[in-house]
């Protein structure tokens, strides 16, 4: 997951965190996290994630609170290619 953020964020020239210990505290182990899913090859390497979030007050995205928010992040090399509809997303 941080190898897909890392991507992503290099070409979008983003200066954010992506390091193994972010992802956890931010995906995995929120505390208003709803769900997460991965999505793997069959060599079980990442080709993205999908992250939903309980919204609380004062979010940095302005959804109101009680509302779900959710972040997809995908490999660029196989954005659009399908990877939500190849049922290859598990619980991480």
């Amino acid at each position: 997951m941080s190898r897909v953020l890392a991507d992503i964020f290099a070409y979008c020239k983003i200066n954010r965190a992506y390091d193994p210990g972010f992802v956890v505290s931010q995906y995995i182990n929120a505390s208003n996290k709803i769900a997460c899913y991965v999505a793997v090859t069959g060599q079980a390497a990442v080709l993205g994630f999908q992250s939903l979030k309980l919204a609380g007050p004062n979010n940095p995205y302005g959804v109101t609170p009680g509302w779900g928010f959710i972040g997809t992040y995908v490999v660029r090399d196989v954005a659009k290619k399908g990877i939500g509809r190849e049922g290859c997303f598990t619980q991480p």
